[in-house]
């Protein structure tokens, strides 16, 4: 870990929209043990935090934000366990679960789970950020109407209330371009999906379709995306 005071230092940008004013404190944290280590200290003391990821779909505003910002930088991901059955004297896999903390790139997260032979979350290539950013906005590929949060088994998050606690999908509330995760302002450390065994082939296929249609619907310029809301979906809730 490493702390850095923007008040001392030449100025840097962390938002994709390369927008936002000065910090009091700047924090990046590598590991989830320093990121709750960190909050937990934080809250303790009545300190304002703000987590970002990768800066992505977010505004921040010039007047600067008087308290601690972390970076996200906890990037660990892997497969943790697989279900299967025993048929005609082989094991056929059902499951698997990938745990991934909630600073890792989504985009990697994804190459890696397609070149595992593995399904549920190859809709996401292409989306920009963090798994963590991912999760807390239920992020949606609008073609198919897929989210995220299907794929989510089960996750650690920290709560000023409860400390560190698992939780299960059921936690989450999943909404339109929401979680509960934003009206509870718990901090998400780490997820596990549950994905299924698929053929590489129409991974990648599934996976590049989705690429494309982002790329053919959606603007080029730099956009903030959702950070303003659909007042039309809103009103039709």
């Amino acid at each position: 870990i490493y702390t850095l005071s923007l008040h001392d230092a030449l100025p840097i940008c962390l938002t994709a929209f390369r927008t936002g004013g000065s910090v009091s404190c700047l924090l990046t944290v590598d590991t989830s043990e320093m990121l709750i280590k960190v909050v937990s200290l934080a809250w303790k003391h009545d300190v304002e935090v703000r987590i970002i990821g990768s800066g992505t779909n977010i505004l921040v505003s010039e007047d600067g934000f008087d308290g601690v910002v972390i970076k996200n930088n906890c990037r660990k991901f892997d497969l943790q366990g697989m279900k299967g059955k025993f048929m005609n004297q082989q094991v056929k896999l059902t499951q698997a679960y990938l745990y991934a903390e909630s600073g890792a790139i989504m985009n990697q997260v994804v190459r890696f789970v397609i070149d595992q032979g593995f399904g549920g979350i190859e809709f996401a290539l292409g989306l920009p950020g963090t798994v963590g950013g991912a999760v807390c906005v239920n992020a949606n590929f609008p073609k198919e109407n897929i989210r995220i949060g299907r794929a989510v088994y089960a996750a650690k998050i920290l709560t000023k209330d409860q400390g560190v606690i698992d939780v299960d999908n059921n936690y989450f509330r999943f909404g339109e371009d929401s979680s509960r995760l934003l009206s509870d302002r718990a901090v998400l450390i780490s997820v596990l999906f549950a994905l299924y065994p698929e053929e590489k082939k129409k991974l990648w296929e599934r996976a590049e379709q989705a690429v494309a249609y982002r790329t053919t619907t959606q603007p080029k310029m730099l956009m903030t995306g959702m950070t303003f809301r659909n007042m039309r979906s809103e009103e039709r809730r």
